[in-house]
């Protein structure tokens, strides 16, 4: 998967995420500069709903990045939605810094994913 970052301000990053066998890229939104994760090459993997049971996003993609933990692709639709995760949409108004059609979005993302273990994403 290919995250490559387009709009943003301080407060928030918006991009498109690509990979072959999506069916459409998706807009990503992660909240200011201070929080994005870096530029690189991420493993990034299913994380089973039974195990995070009760956690606020039981059934999510985690991204693995060096001294942060549990960053995670998720639904949201503002950057203060996010603490540093990469929430997804189907659109994104850059004026309001709002994306759209968020669940949907990431009910594509998982499935796509499926359970896929091993995962990479490319952020540019």
């Amino acid at each position: 998967m290919k995250l490559t970052r387009i709009w943003g301000n301080d407060e928030w990053t918006g991009g498109m995420l690509e990979a072959s066998g999506l069916a459409a890229p998706l807009f990503t939104m992660e909240r200011g500069p201070d929080l994005r994760i870096p530029e690189g090459i991420y493993r990034c993997f299913w994380r089973d709903p039974v195990q995070y049971k009760g956690s606020k996003y039981p059934d999510a993609i985690e991204v693995v990045v060096p001294g942060r933990t549990a960053i995670l692709f998720h639904t949201g639709y503002r950057p203060k939605d996010s603490k540093g995760c990469i929430m997804l949409g189907y659109g994104l108004d850059t004026h309001s810094a709002e994306l759209l059609h968020s669940k949907a979005a990431m009910k594509e993302l998982m499935r796509f994913v499926n359970g896929t273990e091993n995962l990479e994403l490319w952020v540019v």
